[in-house]
């Protein structure tokens, strides 16, 4: 587990920052989406997009 700080920017926008080891290991890259997923329990749950499955050209 990690503790970061909370940020904010603007008049009404919280952030964080993410771990950079998970977010190489996920693949994320600038301009990709994260989806974030509220819980009943009041965590959050962040999903890295998932990988387009290998299609070969061969033919």
């Amino acid at each position: 587990m990690e503790a970061r700080k909370v940020q904010i920017t603007g008049k009404s926008t919280y952030m964080i920052t993410l771990p950079k080891k998970w977010a190489v290991d996920v693949g994320l890259h600038p301009g990709l989406l994260v989806s974030i997923t509220y819980r009943d329990d009041g965590t959050l749950l962040l999903t890295p997009p998932m990988t387009q499955p290998f299609i070969s050209r061969a033919g």
